[in-house]
């Protein structure tokens, strides 16, 4: 609504997130499960490679296993989580 504006062309783009190298990736992850669970990652095997993660391992209960799943999705870098944790 500028007096004299008649049209806005909107290029702008957005460039993927720089995706970090796998090594990197799984410290990521490990810090983070450390950082939200006050804990070692014992029980948990992470693989890290072009932005997947892989989850393998035992967790105590579905809401772990719940707030895992959503804590390693918030991290940069991470595409997609491939989860084969089970509750045991």
């Amino acid at each position: 609504n500028l007096l004299g504006v008649r049209d806005v062309v909107n290029e702008i783009k957005l460039a993927p997130a720089p995706v970090p190298p796998s090594a990197d990736l799984e410290l990521e992850v490990e810090a983070a499960i450390r950082r939200r669970f006050g804990l070692e990652r014992r029980g948990i095997w992470i693989a890290a490679a072009d932005g997947v993660v892989t989850l393998t391992g035992v967790v105590p209960t579905v809401a772990m296993l719940d707030d895992i799943q959503h804590t390693v999705r918030s991290i940069p870098g991470v595409r997609r989580v491939i989860d084969r944790l089970i509750v045991a």
